[in-house]
């Protein structure tokens, strides 16, 4: 299983193991260094970044952004080495020019684990957090072993990073936090999946606040009725001290048997230090046997966009889907147009309505930026063609003041490894 930023989307599928593969990392420097553009396509005036890699590493991808203004951006990835392994980064982007990425968390992963950024957020310039997941190599039964570490930005310097405590989650707790938001500056709240056996078994959050964590809070599924059980969380958004999650439940057909299971995604609100009001999507259509909504952004209390996929285990392939909230009341889900089974794998909005996306192919590869200017209208903005450009990724996007920044990877060439770039879509 590869560990891009959507890494909570398999844990969204029902009774999926997770495997990874291990490596090691090297510490280099964080120096300076420009990038070049090219055209991404012509007539939509976006331009594809190649970022640049520290010395010796032969490739990467960027998994998670966050910008405080256009053209100043935190972005956070991987980078893989054939001598070293694969080691999470982090670069800056100051007046539209990105730096040499810093290697973090070297002081806390072990030598027989892999490392990637999972979340980034900055509540202002200069101060970021930053989330990484670790996945280390075990001889169990239940294969890799997952956990997670924190980077903290003061100014122009990243600190060393700090393991997520466990207590609370049980021994040797092997878990994966799916999603971050820091309202201030150390503050922020975490959602995450504890496994069993290698795959999700129960969702909890955290609390992180000056500098200290919180005792984990398990969520219950009780407000859905007795049958069903919480299997993940999938995402994330904050706005002030009021949250609100996406996730995925499972309800047995048979309580006496204890067969046959329906999935669906559910909702849970988050105010004062407590999680409230979980309740239950609508499917997209009647024969829906599963709803997955892995992206969630929110521009107000009660007012949310949320985006995933619809029966991606189905031969037909997956629908991408969305959902809106306008005054704590959330639309039922709904198809947005485009080609080929395809998820929304992520959502970024200035205002509601004014979202934008990115659709991603349930094979692999990016299929372009769609925006939404009304409710319920979204349409394909950007074209995925990219002259000498193969493999394109994009896994996570951030908007601000109507100008995106999607960062991902993608292989010049027919042949090499995939390198960490950004996608900068035209602006409005």
């Amino acid at each position: 299983m590869r560990t891009h930023g959507p890494l909570q989307r398999p844990l969204l599928r029902i009774g999926i193991s997770l495997v990874a593969m291990m490596g090691s990392f090297a510490l280099a420097s964080a120096a300076q260094g420009a990038a070049t553009t090219t055209t991404l396509s012509t007539g939509t005036g976006a331009t594809i970044t190649r970022l640049p890699l520290t010395t010796g590493v032969t490739g990467g991808e960027e998994t998670a952004i966050w910008c405080t203004a256009p053209g100043s951006c935190v972005a956070g990835g991987t980078e893989t080495s054939g001598l070293t392994g694969q080691h999470a980064v982090l670069s800056t982007e100051a007046n539209g020019v990105w730096s040499k990425p810093q290697i973090v968390g070297t002081s806390v992963i072990p030598l027989s684990a892999s490392d990637t950024m999972e979340h980034v957020i900055c509540p202002r310039k200069g101060s970021c957090v930053a989330l990484g997941q670790v996945i280390t190599n075990t001889t169990s039964s239940s294969g890799a072993h997952f956990s997670s570490f924190l980077v903290v930005q003061h100014g122009t310097r990243w600190d060393r990073a700090q393991l997520v405590p466990t207590t609370g989650l049980g021994p040797k707790a092997s878990y994966i936090l799916t999603g971050m938001a820091c309202p201030s500056v150390g503050s922020c709240v975490i959602t995450g999946v504890l496994l069993k056996n290698g795959t999700a078994s129960r969702v909890f959050s955290l609390t992180w606040h000056a500098a200290k964590w919180s005792r984990p809070l398990f969520l219950s599924a009780a407000a859905l009725g007795p049958r069903a059980t919480l299997m993940s969380s999938g995402a994330l958004s904050c706005v002030g001290s009021w949250c609100e999650a996406v996730g995925l439940y499972t309800t047995v057909r048979s309580a006496a048997a204890q067969t046959g299971r329906n999935s669906g995604a559910f909702v849970a609100t988050y105010s004062g230090g407590q999680w409230h009001d979980l309740h239950a999507l609508s499917a997209y259509r009647a024969s829906t046997s599963i709803s997955l909504f892995e992206s969630i952004s929110c521009t107000g209390v009660g007012a949310c966009v949320a985006g995933g996929q619809s029966d991606p285990l189905k031969s037909s392939g997956s629908t991408a889907i969305a959902a809106e909230e306008h005054h704590g009341r959330w639309s039922a889900p709904y198809a947005l147009s485009s080609p080929g089974a395809s998820v929304l794998e992520t959502i970024s909005c200035v205002d509601v309505p004014a979202c934008a996306g990115v659709i991603t192919k349930v094979s692999g590869g990016f299929s372009g930026v769609v925006t939404m200017s009304a409710s319920g209208h979204w349409r394909l903005s950007t074209s995925p063609s990219a002259p000498g450009w193969t493999s394109l990724q994009g896994w996570a996007m951030s908007c601000v003041a109507r100008s995106c920044t999607i960062v991902g990877s993608g292989t010049q060439g027919s042949t090499g490894a995939p390198v960490p770039l950004v996608i900068t879509p035209r602006a409005g």
